[in-house]
């Protein structure tokens, strides 16, 4: 019963937006009580719903709730269960509001997202081939700007950027666009970085990320 209200919930502030926003304000408390729930799908709707609540709130209105929601969020996708079999639909779910979140409040909360990035980073690639393009155009969106502090500090965090583009190119979990982006986006990197440093970083990458890639 409780996820089939929750899944009332989110349709209902998915369908009516913005116009909901009084109801959403309402509603993020209860999605972020539930979305550590032991039922999958409570976990999943919840999850969803926080990211909804985020768009119909609107960037301004929003702010004030960042630290707290992603505060609640990253933990359970970065549980030990979060990957398994029972949860990994809910996970991704949650993956995606974050992901939602940190776009809508990169300039607002500049702080807050710089410092929630190379977590979100870590709980990716998002394997779903329905919230992952989102996810995953959203990622590229940052990687675009060089000075990103997702890529951390002297770029430590290069490898792991390399392994998640490379599990997604050409994938059904990256759309045409994004899956274009990256190669260019690996060219600039790779020119940036020198040919010794990227293919020891290449080096790291599984045969099929490395045909991705290159």
């Amino acid at each position: 019963q409780k996820a089939a209200a929750l899944v009332c919930f989110d349709n209902i502030i998915e369908a009516c937006g913005g116009s909901a926003k009084t109801y959403a304000e309402k509603f993020l408390p209860v999605t972020l009580c539930y979305v550590g729930s032991e039922n999958r799908h409570i976990r999943q709707a919840a999850g969803f719903g926080v990211g909804l609540c985020a768009l119909s709130i609107g960037a301004e209105g929003f702010t004030k709730y960042t630290q707290g929601t992603l505060k609640t969020l990253l933990p359970v996708i970065h549980s030990k269960d979060a990957r398994g079999e029972e949860y990994e639909e809910a996970t991704e779910s949650i993956i995606v509001s974050v992901s939602k979140i940190l776009r809508q409040q990169r300039q607002r909360n500049k702080q807050v997202v710089s410092e929630v990035l190379p977590m979100w980073l870590g709980a990716l690639p998002s394997m779903d081939d329905t919230e992952g393009p989102l996810t995953h155009r959203i990622l590229l969106e940052f990687l675009e700007d060089p000075k990103c502090p997702i890529y951390g500090p002297k770029n430590k965090n290069m490898g792991k950027v390399l392994q998640v583009l490379g599990s997604i190119r050409g994938t059904e979990y990256a759309d045409d666009e994004t899956s274009a982006k990256i190669r260019v986006l690996v060219q600039k990197i790779s020119a940036g970085l020198g040919n010794a440093a990227m293919s020891d970083l290449v080096r790291n990458l599984s045969q099929e990320q490395r045909s991705n890639l290159l």
